[in-house]
This record gives C-alpha cells, sequence and structure tokens, in this order.
C-alpha cells in the first residue's frame, strides 16, 4: 500500500542526490512510497517499475526495468538502499530512514528487518527478476561502460555493471557472507550492516582470522560491560572493524575499580610532600635573593 510522504527542501541539495540521474532521484522518492514506515519494502523490479512508471514501463518494460535495476545498483554504491533476502523473498530497506521521514504513529512493522537477512543482494539485478519480459541477455545489452541515450528512442539505457560493485568485490564478500552473519548476529549494536559486512570481507582478506575477530569481539564485549558502558556508547560494527579493534587490549578490573582507602591516603601524603618540597624550595630561593639585596628595594617579603 502506497503511503504519504514529505520531501525536505534540503533534499535536493544533497551531494548523494545530487550525483544522481533525474530517473534515479524521481525512483528514490517513489521507493519512499512504496516502503512501510520503517523504509522497508518488497524488491520486486517488475511490480516497482510497474507501480512507479505505469506508462513508461507498459510501452518500454526492457528499458525501464533496466534502468530501475540499474538505479539500484547506484543507490547501493552510495549506501542508500540494501537488498537483502530472507525466507525465499527479497526485500529493500532505505538506509538512514529516520533522515528522510518520521511517521507520527509508525505501523507494526510486517516486513523482516535487515538484521534478520539471510545474505545481502548486490548490484541490483536477482536470478528471474527480469526474466518475464522478455529478459535482459548480454546480447540485449549495449557495451559495458556506454550509459547513452540512444539516438532516437527516447529511453536511457545502461550496462548492468557499468555501475555495479565489481565481480571481484561482490564474490569477496559472498565467500565471508556466512562468518559474518555469525559474527554480526553476536554483535551488541547492530547498525549498518551492509558497510559492516563490508568491512568484515575487507579484514578477513587482509588477514584476519575468523577465530580473531570471534575472540575479539567476545574480548570487547567483556570489556564494555565491565566499563558499565551504554549501549549508545558502543561503536557502530563496521568502526570496530574498520578500527581492527579485536587487536584492542581487554580493560582489566584494576583498570575500572576505584583505589583504595589506602592507596588514596598514600597519593595525598605524596601530592603534601611534594607541595611542601615546592615550598621550601622557593623560601630558600626568596632567602638566597635577600641576602645578595643591594638595598633595601630588593627584598623579597617571604609571603
Amino acid at each position: 500500500m502506497a503511503r504519504i510522504r514529505t520531501i525536505k527542501p534540503e533534499f535536493w541539495r544533497s551531494p548523494d542526490i545530487m550525483a544522481l540521474s533525474y530517473f534515479q532521484r524521481l525512483l528514490f522518492i517513489g521507493l519512499w512510497n512504496l516502503a512501510d514506515d520503517y523504509g522497508r519494502g518488497h524488491y520486486d523490479p517488475s511490480a516497482i517499475a510497474a507501480d512507479l512508471f505505469l506508462t513508461e514501463y507498459s510501452l518500454n518494460p526492457h528499458g525501464v526495468l533496466t534502468d530501475v535495476s540499474c538505479a539500484f545498483a547506484e543507490y547501493e554504491k552510495r549506501d542508500m538502499v540494501t537488498v537483502y533476502h530472507v525466507k525465499n523473498r527479497d526485500y529493500f530497506q532505505i538506509e538512514n530512514w529516520s533522515s528522510h521521514q518520521k511517521p507520527n504513529r509508525a505501523s507494526k512493522p510486517k516486513i523482516p528487518a535487515l538484521d534478520q537477512a539471510e545474505y545481502i543482494i548486490h548490484g541490483g539485478l536477482t536470478e528471474g527478476s527480469v526474466k518475464a519480459h522478455g529478459g535482459l541477455t548480454e546480447g540485449s545489452l549495449p557495451e559495458q561502460g556506454t550509459g547513452n541515450r540512444e539516438q532516437g528512442s527516447g529511453n536511457i539505457t545502461y550496462a548492468l555493471d557499468a555501475k555495479a560493485p565489481s565481480a571481484k568485490k561482490r564474490s569477496a564478500q559472498s565467500a565471508y557472507a556466512d562468518e559474518f552473519a555469525e559474527w554480526y548476529a553476536d554483535y551488541p549494536r547492530k547498525r549498518s550492516r551492509k558497510q559492516a559486512e563490508k568491512a568484515f570481507a575487507k579484514a578477513r582478506k587482509e588477514g584476519a582470522t575468523v577465530q580473531e575477530l570471534t575472540e575479539g569481539l567476545a574480548k570487547a564485549k567483556r570489556s564494555w560491560q565491565l566499563e558499565g558502558r551504554d549501549s549508545t556508547k558502543i561503536p557502530y560494527p563496521a568502526s570496530w572493524l574498520n578500527a581492527e579493534g579485536w587487536a584492542d587490549e581487554e580493560t582489566t578490573p584494576q583498570q575500572t575499580q576505584p583505589p583504595s582507602k589506602a592507596q588514596q591516603y598514600l597519593e595525598i601524603g605524596q601530592r603534601l610532600s611534594q607541595q611542601a618540597q615546592q615550598e621550601s624550595d622557593r623560601q630558600r630561593q626568596i632567602l638566597e635573593a635577600n641576602r645578595n639585596a643591594t638595598s633595601p628595594e630588593d627584598i623579597i617579603p617571604p609571603f
């Protein structure tokens, strides 16, 4: 069911929005209408195209479907929308939804949240999403990297891989998908899952083992609990991974416990002794200066 949404004036000057094509901007706003009160919606390029661009889709389903799929690839590149799979269904999550919309009375969610995803879908296309309307075969697409308007056609077509993440990048993240899902499920603050998945894959590619990441997280959780850290102060998982948090030293009880009475008295005594020594040195300097004074005006009072 489509919903009424509002558009802020600053939307049009956002760097990410200004970097999009006209079609991609319009589609992004259209997704707000299709999304629920949590920024989630069903990811079906054919249904999205039919809902938002009915006239164009009825005249040129192949071209519009290609534009929709390539737009999702661009949104993924800019961390604007994440497409994910849960129980044989595909969904999309508009990132930073609360900065776009703030529903007064959010309805009960019916679409599973991103943190329930079985895996993330990359590149804007899913198998079968384009087969229903003649398919987008390799030969039916323009050459990679063109992304130009065809003379006289009135339709904009793009190479599907022109702006999508590279196959190497997608395969690297997919290779660690199961490892990441298990690790992420144990992380106490679930935010920006897509960025976290990228950071996890990067850490694994650079040599961090699953054991190191898992044990490092367990160590961090013990430290956060010992420090009594509020959940809002725990770093986002991507930030923790990018900072190589698994290599941090664990907080010890001695570092969090207040000093004992004896230790407090000892520290007070040390400070008083230091202050007395400083005062003694000052008085000695004054006495020495007064001894060398040649006139009453040169005499320094002791206090």
